[in-house]
């Protein structure tokens, strides 16, 4: 709860386009008395939380003195044909009234901005808005009619929120500032263990946050909550990295084959808001934030490395100015692309970390493991590895070719391994989106924490030291490596405290074969069943054998249309 205060602050912290216009807000306590909203007061600011947009109107009556920034439609318009703007409110004293009241106070004051899409706007008082405007009536998002106030400014939505985000910049860095005192990342590996987080996009799937098939990050805009709490879940399971949630956040894959995310939420707002809750939980415990990188539909239609590369700049121009602790290259299936995208990471200066999601025969194109991390080195990624679309143990079997191949080049870089969370020895190369099972039947596939106990172990004696996981990877998971690690790490993980090792806790359980199990060699030993009568062992993959540059692999703007899907059951036989 945030603690009350004579003066508080609503930001919208990202915004989209129509309903979906300022949905995520960030509430800001200040100590003292305020006159303004502009980033120098925020040195008295104390307290932050971010809430969705239906809690406003329960926000504004909790507190109703101080500086509101909130979306609003304007009626009767004096901005052009009913213009979506926002209104700025310095309130002095009841604030908030519900129903359609009218501004009471009159305030002689004008300014002006300049709007980059829309050109100068005049900022008028109530007084001259009302000579020209009666009745004077601002009814905010059809629920809340603000009134009784000292001052009003109306201008363009573009400029006020430019204007609001800037403002939010400054508020977490104010109250989550960077620990320059805080040890990176590579210091980090170089001294011991860093565990990594888990699968942000299958987890926020089974949640109802990310929609199945563009598994895009719009989430972070549209419900930041639910991101928050998985964050603060990993960070509790023992994560010492939060990943901001950035996967395939760039624009072409929001808009990609009818996705409608694009419409919604541009590719710099999505990573902006994810990087500023990566950025929130972080400061809650002693992790680093990292920004993610993933391979892009240009690439795989063939539009060169140009194209390629300013795609991701856009993303990488976001981690720089959120100051992000370093950055992921992951999910790459051609060695080509994650070169290009180590590239322009690099020019930030901050560390890069590399990984693929390929198993031990290579990239897409017939580049071998080993090949692929000589190269990732070469390209200047100071950690390597793979990510995803294998099971542990498959993904520490490539981790090794790329570890022979690295020392035998004379290199040198630190092994990073982010698997997936589910069995996968039937997989073909593209690993288990090749599987028919793939997405939405996988659970029988999923690893135990003993399974994920024995993976951490696995990967340290291996050599790798940057030890997370990815799609099926949930906190508990994450918790099981931290345990299994205790002693190199020399700490444990929060979430232990519920959490007796090898199942202790079953010690006080009431029926006495349940307390029997209490013990590390029951849980090593156990072959778990599906529950499955006819259930098979393993399934046939897909093996297609499609990759960048095939045509069924283009991709476009426009929605798969039922004669695309006849033309690949055809292309398929």
């Amino acid at each position: 709860m945030v603690e009350k205060s004579s003066s508080s602050i609503i930001i919208p912290t990202t915004y989209g386009e129509g309903e979906r216009e300022g949905r995520a807000l960030v509430k800001v306590e200040f100590n003292s008395e305020t006159t303004s909203c502009e980033p120098n007061l925020l040195s008295t600011a104390r307290n932050i939380q971010i809430g969705s947009f239906p809690s406003l109107p329960h926000v504004l009556r909790e507190e109703p003195g101080g500086v509101l920034i909130v979306p609003t439609c304007v009626e009767p318009t004096g901005l052009a044909q009913r213009q979506r703007a926002l209104i700025g409110v310095l309130a002095s004293h009841d604030g908030v009234q519900g129903g359609q009241e009218s501004y009471e106070d009159k305030v002689h004051w004008r300014s002006k901005f300049t709007d980059k899409r829309n050109g100068p706007v005049e900022v008028m008082c109530l007084e001259e808005w009302e000579e020209s405007n009666p009745p004077h009536k601002f009814q905010v998002n059809s629920e809340l009619v603000l009134s009784v106030c000292s001052s009003l400014a109306i201008i363009s939505c573009h400029q006020l929120l430019e204007r609001a985000l800037k403002i939010c910049n400054s508020v977490c860095h104010y109250l989550y500032p960077r620990d320059m005192s805080k040890k990176g990342i590579l210091e980090r590996l170089a001294e011991g263990v860093v565990i990594g987080d888990g699968g942000f996009v299958f987890a926020l799937e089974k949640r109802g946050y990310v929609k199945a098939g563009p598994w895009t990050p719009e989430a972070a805009c549209e419900n930041p909550e639910a991101v928050i709490q998985l964050h603060r879940e990993f960070l509790r399971a023992g994560a010492d990295v939060m990943q901001a949630f950035t996967f395939y956040a760039c624009d072409t894959k929001l808009d990609n084959r009818g996705h409608d995310a694009g419409q919604k939420f541009t590719g710099k707002a999505i990573n902006k808001a994810a990087c500023d809750i990566a950025k929130r939980v972080a400061a809650e415990g002693d992790a680093l934030v990292a920004g993610g990188l993933s391979q892009t539909p240009t690439y795989l239609s063939n539009k060169g490395k140009s194209v390629v590369q300013e795609e991701f700049k856009k993303q990488v121009d976001v981690f720089v100015q959120e100051e992000i602790d370093f950055l992921i290259c992951e999910y790459f299936e051609h060695v080509e692309e994650i070169e290009w995208a180590i590239e322009v990471c690099k020019k930030t200066g901050k560390p890069v970390a590399a990984t693929m999601c390929i198993g031990p025969q290579g990239d897409l194109h017939g580049v071998s493991a080993g090949e692929c991390g000589v190269r990732m080195v070469r390209a200047g990624a100071e950690i390597i590895g793979v990510n995803c679309h294998f099971d542990p143990f498959i993904v520490l079997d490539t981790i090794k070719l790329m570890k022979e191949a690295v020392e035998k080049a004379g290199l040198k870089a630190h092994l990073m391994s982010q698997p997936l969370a589910y069995h996968t020895p039937d997989a073909g190369k593209q690993g288990f989106i090749d599987l028919p099972e793939f997405p939405f039947a996988l659970e029988p596939r999923v690893i135990t924490r003993w399974d994920a106990q024995r993976y951490a172990r696995e990967a340290y004696d291996l050599g790798v030291r940057y030890i997370g996981g990815c799609c099926g990877f949930e906190p508990y998971h994450t918790r099981a490596i931290s345990e299994e690690l205790t002693k190199e790490r020399g700490k444990e993980a929060k979430g232990t405290e519920k959490h007796d090792l090898w199942g202790g806790g079953l010690t006080m359980h009431t029926k006495p074969w349940v307390r029997a199990r209490a013990q590390r060699e029951f849980w090593e030993n156990l072959k778990p069943a599906s529950g499955r009568p006819y259930c098979a062992s393993l399934s046939q993959p897909a093996n297609w054998g499609v990759t960048a540059g095939s045509e069924v692999l283009k991709q476009q703007k426009e929605a798969t249309t039922s004669d695309e899907i006849k033309k690949l059951i055809v292309f398929k036989k």
